[in-house]
């Protein structure tokens, strides 16, 4: 869940009963399903599995724009914030029906209010062109004017407001605080995509900056990637020494239980990286060859990532050709193999040494049309590459753009998947 950080909405969110109704019904459905056995048998399914287990293959519907057609159509709360959380609790609801192996928690995590030291977390103002109608493409120009001249950025600083935090928390468990728990996440902004150094790179490079950079200004390429590996660290030791780390802030792009760690659902219990799972990624440097991609991020990404106890590596992002050079992270548990990867020759080197996290095609598999056949034809494909690898995989569908509107189509979906892997 998003943070509510785009200014209160007015001192009276309460005042509207029908808003009230509807989110303590809706924390009830989320409440009973989180309290049911199969939440329990879906963690020892992941703790197992990420422990490279040999049990069922997890499956895993990521959330993607396709609540915008089948779950934003039917919010009923007025107030704006209300509805971020109304949107939430459905979410909850509808990914119980999916029928997946996602894990629905004992309680509702908002996260707390970070102040960013600066415009945004770098202090760098975005400079990106997007329309109303371009559906949340983006293009992105460069912000850094002067790759040479780093004196507009700021340096990261672990900061929560308190006040707004507190403010949020206690209406939100005013509301359903009976019900369930309200937890807050207090982690860093500079954690998952706020801190992979690759994301942040491309707002402040742009994409076509970035490798351009790489040949014509290396040495400052350089310079920048220290400076925000340095931050992102010094972001961390700040949150650590704040107790702001907590069993909340795990993360691994798909339920991050593992033997002998405890999962999120021990809650907000302060921790420190050590014993937390964090997930890196690069996709803006998809074009980029290997031997580039390890001196100018992957490099800068070791210090931070080998702070956490394991890690999972990669999101869209193709990385056929580059899993040799990841096996330099000494904790990396799980490797993302995208659509766009050989799945057969990623299977190849993975092999036993780590978890694969297998992404079909969200296109052809739910996105333009369904046709079970050729789902069925995807997954035996796949699994056939995998186990003749003796590579160990899980199933997780994301970024679907759209079900065309087809409330079932992800629910018919898992129950193929689950079919067929279980055949």
């Amino acid at each position: 869940m998003k943070s509510y950080d785009q200014g209160r909405a007015g001192d009276s969110e309460l005042d509207n009963i029908n808003d009230v109704v509807i989110l303590r019904n809706l924390a009830k459905q989320v409440a009973e399903i989180s309290s049911m056995e199969i939440m329990d048998e879906r963690r020892k399914l992941w703790a197992d599995h990420n422990a490279f287990g040999k049990g069922r293959i997890p499956i895993y519907i990521r959330d993607g724009v396709w609540s915008r057609e089948i779950i934003e159509p039917g919010l009923q709360c007025e107030n704006e914030l209300l509805r971020q959380v109304e949107l939430y609790l459905r979410k909850m609801v509808y990914q119980y029906e999916v029928g997946d192996d996602f894990v629905i928690e004992n309680y509702i995590k908002i996260p707390a209010v970070l102040e960013m030291p600066g415009y945004g977390p770098w202090g760098v103002v975005p400079n990106v062109d997007e329309s109303p109608e371009s559906g949340g493409c983006k293009k992105i120009h460069a912000a850094l004017e002067n790759i040479a001249d780093l004196s507009p950025m700021k340096v990261p600083e672990h900061k929560v407001n308190e006040k707004e935090t507190a403010y949020q928390y206690e209406m939100l468990s005013g509301i359903f605080g009976d019900i369930i728990n309200v937890v807050v996440e207090r982690s860093p902004h500079w954690i998952r995509w706020g801190g992979d150094i690759s994301t942040h790179l491309g707002y402040l490079l742009g994409l076509d900056g970035l490798m351009w950079a790489i040949y014509d200004y290396p040495d400052e390429l350089h310079k920048l990637l220290e400076f925000m590996r340095d931050g992102v660290l010094k972001a961390h030791d700040e949150a650590e020494r704040a107790g702001d780390f907590t069993w909340l802030s795990h993360e691994n792009q798909s339920m991050p239980y593992i033997k002998g760690l405890p999962g999120p659902n021990a809650g907000p219990v302060t921790t420190d990286r050590s014993h937390l799972w964090t997930f890196y990624a690069a996709q803006e440097y998809a074009l980029i060859s290997p031997e580039h991609h390890k001196e100018f991020l992957l490099d800068y990404q070791i210090p931070i990532i080998e702070k956490f106890a394991y890690s999972s590596y990669g999101c869209c992002e193709d990385l056929t050709k580059k899993i040799d050079m990841l096996r330099e992270i000494k904790n990396l548990r799980r490797i993302a193999v995208s659509p766009f990867a050989n799945t057969r020759s990623c299977a190849e080197q993975i092999g036993k040494d780590y978890i694969a996290s297998w992404r079909p095609d969200p296109a052809s598999t739910v996105c333009l049309g369904f046709d079970e056949g050729n789902i069925r034809k995807i997954i035996r494909n796949a699994r056939k590459d995998f186990e003749q690898n003796n590579c160990l995989f899980d199933i997780c569908l994301k970024d679907v753009q759209t079900v065309q509107n087809d409330y079932g189509r992800l629910i018919e979906f898992t129950r193929i998947v689950r079919d067929e892997i279980e055949k």
